[in-house]
């Protein structure tokens, strides 16, 4: 496989209730084993950062949460796509804050992520990390 061929991606749609956090888990940690090459401890990092889209998504917007993954050469990406309003951003550290720390922990681990407006409103948010 050439650096830039794409492998096809694969996607959900889940629903709109804090229990998807766990399916998305679930479903992604079955689905991306066999055609990512991740190593163990990048793959538990990836379903980390993912439930932390997938939760924000449920918390911050009235949408249901769809959430997608793919790899071009030794970069798989995972996004999560949502109909609602604004741009996320990593907060502030604040230590009387309870949640409003899952961007910093995805802007740590990954090798990229951002967010990317939809056309028609919305927006996918996204991250990388390296195969190898």
């Amino acid at each position: 496989m050439t650096s830039g061929s794409v492998v096809a991606g694969r996607s959900i749609t889940l629903t709109r209730d804090l229990g998807s956090v766990l399916a998305a888990r679930e479903w992604l940690n079955q689905e991306i084993e066999p055609w990512t090459l991740l190593s163990p401890a990048t793959q538990a990092d990836v379903l980390v950062m993912a439930s932390e889209l997938v939760s924000n998504t449920i918390m911050h917007t009235r949408s249901v949460p769809h959430l997608m993954m793919s790899r071009r050469g030794d970069i798989v990406r995972i996004a999560v796509c949502d109909d609602g309003p604004g741009t996320p951003e990593v907060q502030p550290v604040d230590p009387h804050r309870v949640g409003g720390n899952g961007l910093r922990v995805v802007a740590t681990w990954a090798h990229r992520w951002g967010v990317d407006p939809e056309p028609g409103g919305g927006k996918t948010v996204w991250f990388t990390v390296r195969t190898a």
